[in-house]
């Protein structure tokens, strides 16, 4: 009795300390490794309870040292870079600042969008940010 009241409460205690809404509820690799090593590809959006096949439209790779790094973005041709940190005990992605694809403009040090990690797997990514006062959900996948 004693050795299955134990066991229920260890089963407990590991599997709802995740760090974010949708897990993995165990991992052994840091945000920052499961981040980097491999360019995301974008499939699916959800934008006002409407979900939408995505697949490639966005391409995104991280650069990560510690919390802040850099990435880069292409979206259809078109290709954004610029700093990004980890915040909230890496719980959200805050994209900084931005070069446009002739790398002359700049925007100075900006938050451009702040979006919530709900899910970070090795090759699997799940995001959302408020849009026009809706929820905007991103499903990526590393290949």
């Amino acid at each position: 009795m004693r050795n299955t009241l134990l066991f229920i409460l260890i089963s407990i205690l590991i599997f709802s300390c995740s760090k974010y809404e949708d897990g993995p509820n165990i991992t052994f690799r840091s945000s920052q490794k499961r981040l980097e090593n491999g360019t995301w590809h974008s499939q699916t959006l959800i934008y006002k309870s409407t979900e939408s096949d995505i697949p490639d439209m966005y391409l995104v790779d991280f650069s990560l040292d510690g919390y802040d790094g850099y990435y880069d973005i292409v979206i259809g041709g078109d290709q954004l870079s610029g700093t990004c940190r980890l915040t909230e005990e890496n719980t959200r992605i805050e994209f900084l600042t931005t070069t446009d694809t002739t790398g002359i403009d700049t925007i100075p040090e900006t938050i451009l969008s702040s979006w919530k990690i709900l899910r970070l797997k090795n090759k699997e990514l799940w995001i959302e940010t408020n849009f026009e006062n809706n929820d905007l959900e991103m499903l990526f996948k590393k290949e």
